[in-house]
């Protein structure tokens, strides 16, 4: 055979290995075989498109055509969806929430026989699993701690198995696979414990059976069609957002996540009255909800007054005045008309903040960055040069080249 049809042949059977009919009709779930070669096809897509975004390269450039000529536009933006979207607080607080989040929903739709985890639980073992890829990948370059030797073959099978089992028990790798599996619903076992939850009035429990289905669109369309009879229900509202027997509620169950939709109607109807009641789900162990407070609270016409007030609370925790920083961002970021009183009112704060106000002169940082406010930077760096600010959130390097780069802000 000539060197032309070999390579001519070997084209052929790539084509022939790469074919995949499911991904041509989607009905159904594939065949194992099938599932197979769609999730290491998935994998290698996901680092490809890791690597695009570290060159800060989209869809248009020649790099990501390429991709989507390879991969096709649905497997594309269906990976996309569940790369990190929205803002970047860098509030550890709210990035624990967000995932928490993220868990019980994918709890709620694949946990079968999986045991359910508290957010404590879960972090710890989110922790353990970022610890050890950490190790996979010094031992995979030849590090090791203090330069000795990299640890054995043995402890990195070890390892490994361990990495497999907390991938798995996590649903950390569930973009892979989510719509290759039936759903697998978790049962409530008969020992779960969880306070009663309150009894609701309509139309607030209407709430109750909404489920899962996270959706704004539903929750502003209901708000639109009977506004004033939703805003008579804000007390009741409030409540169910802060219900501990809904919020620490089976996830399969739908009423479960109804504090998330009463979260959101509370923000659609302009509920301000009641933004500071809402800080409230800082404080709850199993928080899944404080990180969309900002855009929540943004989103209410007439709070910036209370969001002020939050932040000038010393009594109050940093957290929370920290979130009332996003939520001012989201305002100036929208409105053109308090961008400057906004931006100003965070630089005169970050010079007055002392030392021992880390977490707010890093949530002010953050914020003055996204809003690509190029007059604070000499604020933000004697912040820097007097201890105030967090680097292992956000360095001054990170500062100088988003704040400088141009173009909108992450807020």
């Amino acid at each position: 055979m000539s060197p032309r049809k070999r390579r001519r042949s070997r084209r052929k059977e790539k084509r022939e290995q790469e074919h995949i009919p499911w991904l041509e009709h989607r009905r159904g779930y594939p065949s194992d075989e099938e599932r197979e070669k769609i999730i290491e096809r998935r994998k290698q897509l996901r680092g490809e498109l890791l690597a695009l975004m570290v060159m800060k390269k989209g869809p248009s450039s020649p790099e990501g055509r390429e991709l989507i000529k390879k991969y096709g536009d649905e497997e594309i933006n269906r990976m996309l969806r569940f790369f990190p979207q929205g803002p970047r607080f860098r509030l550890t607080e709210a990035d624990e929430a967000k995932a928490y989040r993220r868990y019980r929903l994918r709890f709620a739709r694949f946990g079968g026989e999986r045991p359910f985890l508290s957010r404590s639980e879960y972090q710890r073992l989110d922790d353990e699993h970022a610890t050890l890829t950490m190790k996979r990948w010094e031992n995979l370059l030849g590090w090791s701690e203090g330069g000795g030797e990299v640890y054995s073959e043995e402890d990195a099978k070890r390892d490994e198995e361990r990495i497999r089992e907390l991938t798995d028990l996590l649903f950390l790798d569930l973009e892979l696979y989510d719509d290759l599996l039936p759903p697998s619903p978790p049962p409530r076992p008969e020992d779960y414990s969880a306070p009663p939850p309150g009894k609701y009035p309509d139309p607030v429990a209407e709430l109750l059976e909404w489920g899962d289905d996270l959706s704004y669109k539903r929750v502003l369309e209901a708000a639109m069609a009977d506004r004033e009879r939703w805003r008579a229900c804000i007390g009741d509202l409030t409540r169910m957002v802060l219900d501990p027997g809904l919020l620490d509620g089976w996830p399969s169950e739908a009423s479960s996540w109804a504090p998330w939709h009463a979260l959101h109607m509370l923000s659609a109807i302009d509920a301000w009255e009641v933004a500071l009641s809402l800080a409230d789900l800082t404080d709850h162990p199993n928080d899944w909800l404080s990180d969309l407070l900002p855009e929540v609270w943004a989103a209410m016409d007439g709070v910036e007054m209370v969001l002020w007030m939050l932040l000038d609370d010393a009594g109050a925790a940093s957290y929370r005045r920290a979130l009332a920083v996003h939520a001012l961002a989201f305002l100036a970021h929208d409105d053109p008309d308090v961008y400057f009183k906004i931006a100003d009112g965070f630089v005169s704060r970050l010079q007055a903040f002392p030392p021992e106000e880390e977490v707010l002169a890093t949530a002010l940082v953050v914020a003055l960055t996204n809003l690509r406010y190029e007059k604070a930077f000499p604020a933000i760096e004697k912040a820097y040069q007097e201890g105030k600010v967090d680097e292992t959130a956000i360095t001054l390097d990170d500062v100088e080249i988003d704040l400088f780069a141009g173009g909108e802000g992450e807020e």
